[in-house]
């Protein structure tokens, strides 16, 4: 009798590396910093398995946060709670080897990441609230000066001239821009990327 030759593995490990594998893993963090994660999801449309491979891909920020944070771990109180998130593989393990490295526990370590990462989008949200004032002048000032010129195109042109159609797509498009910056000023609403 002739033995069968070993028939293919296809289980999820052979066809996917085992780092880029989602696994459930349980974190206890500060409320605060779970409002956090569900601000970020929301405002720049990331899950929190993106939030946590954010929280350790630059080397760079992770050791500029623990300098400046470690010593002042015991001032970053409140309540703790589990909770469960789906994250890869490869971002749970480098938070352990992260965590190790800076002789810190794991849930410690994400806890001053993300008070970190809020207090550093805390800086850049203010100051793009101001540039946004900022915009919002200059784009005002912009569209001024196309309406003018939509009024000096419209004496040299008939009305159904190509140039005339395709400058009022930009005319639109300033106009518009401008209502989004006004609505996100006045309420907050983000202004979509994709939208003209």
């Amino acid at each position: 009798m002739k033995s069968q030759p070993d028939s293919p593995n296809f289980s999820k490990k052979s066809i996917y590396p085992t780092d880029k594998q989602s696994v459930r893993t349980t974190f206890k963090l500060n409320e605060d910093n779970l409002r956090t994660i569900d601000e970020l999801s929301s405002r720049y449309e990331m899950k929190p398995k993106e939030i946590f491979e954010l929280l350790c891909s630059e080397n760079e920020m992770v050791k500029q946060a623990i300098a400046i944070l470690k010593p002042k771990m015991e001032s970053i109180r409140g309540d703790y709670v589990r909770r469960t998130f789906v994250i890869s593989k490869s971002t749970k393990n480098k938070l352990n080897q992260l965590a190790k490295l800076h002789n810190l526990k794991r849930d410690s370590l994400v806890n001053l990441l993300l008070y970190y990462y809020k207090k550093l989008f805390e800086k850049l949200e203010e100051r793009d609230q101001k540039g946004e004032i900022e915009a919002l002048k200059l784009l005002t000032k912009l569209e001024k000066q196309i309406l003018k010129t939509e009024e000096q195109l419209k004496t040299k042109l008939s009305e159904q001239h190509p140039i005339l159609y395709r400058f009022g797509y930009i005319a639109i498009s300033i106009d518009n821009l401008i209502d989004d910056i006004r609505q996100k000023i006045e309420t907050g609403e983000p202004i979509n990327y994709e939208e003209f």
